[in-house]
């Protein structure tokens, strides 16, 4: 696959501000964002990608200044809020990521490798191929990774098991779980570019006939549904995850396995209290770094 020209929107900000601005950045441009933190440097760059023929309008960009001006107002510091837009060719933007792009090995079960990645799984180890793209999800960040352990951990080979994955971004949770033997799989986003991308991975990968990313909206489900799943991944900002918990909730099995991610160390207490009072407790979590993500079973 030829590697794409892109254009990058950063903005430079404070490690104290990464996830306020990253918030801010995902509702203004309506897009999947990622962060690289800088601990040496002290700050983290933010920023999310447009293909070639959509570069960033100046009215965008003046969005985004606004936005940066609301996060100083809220106490964060944002720093030098610098705003970037910078196109990179395709050659060069895989080579910058083939600096840093490792495999990444799944409790031995899944091997993710880039496609310019030489290693072979091992014996009964599913591979799965991803490069980087205008949606994010490679597995490396700590919230997608817990996720993908899970799937692995809550596996069992003898039983027909299901799997909804709530803003599924890069496709990759739902390409997991298909190679791991879920089914059916059930993979959606708000975001059209996300799902583009989503359905391209699932096709590389080979299990397109398994798994249909579509294009919805949490927020505009019905609360109710009779269709429940053996386990329910949602991977998105904590506050999303309060407001919209019973449409989440109502989407699992009753013994089945609630999976949420997105989600900073600082916040988890909220997100417990607010799912303990629709009947579920946390069973197993997991912090790397500011993040910290955890399963839930009713009980």
């Amino acid at each position: 696959m030829k590697p794409q020209s892109v254009y990058q929107l950063s903005v430079v900000t404070s490690l104290e501000a990464e996830y306020a601005v990253t918030e801010m950045l995902a509702a203004v441009l309506d897009r999947d964002v990622s962060s690289y933190l800088d601990f040496e440097r002290r700050i983290s760059v933010v920023s999310s990608y447009f293909e070639k023929s959509r570069k960033p309008t100046r009215k965008l960009l003046a969005a985004v200044q606004a936005g940066l001006a609301e996060v100083g107002t809220t106490g964060v510091d944002p720093g030098a809020a610098e705003v970037h837009v910078k196109l990179l060719r395709g050659a060069d933007w895989m080579e910058s990521w083939k600096k840093h792009f490792v495999p990444l090995d799944i409790s031995g079960r899944l091997l993710i490798k880039p496609s310019w990645e030489k290693r072979r799984p091992k014996k009964g180890q599913h591979e799965i191929i991803l490069d980087p793209g205008i949606s994010f999800g490679t597995g490396h960040h700590a919230t997608t990774s817990f996720c993908l352990h899970q799937l692995v951990e809550f596996r069992r080979s003898e039983a027909g098991q299901t799997f909804i994955d709530i803003g599924c971004g890069s496709g990759i949770l739902g390409i997991a779980a298909a190679k791991l033997g879920y089914g059916p799989v059930v993979s959606f986003d708000y975001n059209a570019d996300s799902i583009r991308s989503a359905r391209e991975n699932a096709e590389r990968n080979g299990v397109s006939d398994r798994v249909r990313p579509t294009v919805k909206d949490l927020t505009r489900l019905p609360v109710d549904t009779s269709r429940k799943y053996d386990i329910v991944c949602a991977n998105l900002i904590y506050d999303l995850l309060i407001a919209e918990r019973e449409r989440i909730a109502n989407r699992l099995k009753p013994d089945g396995l609630l999976v949420l991610a997105g989600i900073l160390e600082t916040q988890f207490p909220k997100v417990t209290r607010a799912f303990r009072e629709i009947g579920f407790k946390p069973v197993v979590s997991k912090v790397e770094g500011e993040w910290k993500s955890g399963s839930f079973r009713r009980g």
